[in-house]
């Protein structure tokens, strides 16, 4: 299973918090493995992305590229997370260096089903 996200940009952590963790709770059911993808509007070190991190895991952890703003890019808020039970292997992930078609860099993974 895909889903894709775009967490609220405007209202605020709470708000964020609040749809984190109703994506999480309605993935965690699912029985087909699951990936998620999308402007999660918020960086690592925060507990929003803490919440995802209990549950899916990202495909890329280090050195993974900044994603906005587009020019001279210094965060990622973009990401590919799957779900942990999951037997998915990174086999890549990159940021595109693309700067016309958005605000963000696009963000690239291939996963193998085991």
């Amino acid at each position: 299973m895909f889903a894709s996200t775009h967490l609220d940009a405007q209202s605020g952590d709470t708000s964020r918090l609040l749809q984190a963790q109703k994506i999480v709770d309605i993935l965690k059911q699912k029985t087909l493995p699951v990936i998620l993808a999308g402007d999660f509007n918020a960086v690592v070190s925060t507990p929003l992305i803490t919440i995802f991190d209990n549950y899916f895991t990202r495909t890329c952890t280090t050195n993974c590229g900044f994603t906005v703003p587009v020019i001279n890019h210094t965060r990622t808020i973009d990401f590919i997370v799957y779900g942990a039970q999951n037997k998915f292997t990174v086999t890549r992930h990159r940021v595109i260096a693309e700067t016309y078609s958005s605000d963000h860099r696009p963000v690239m993974a291939v996963l193998q089903l085991q």
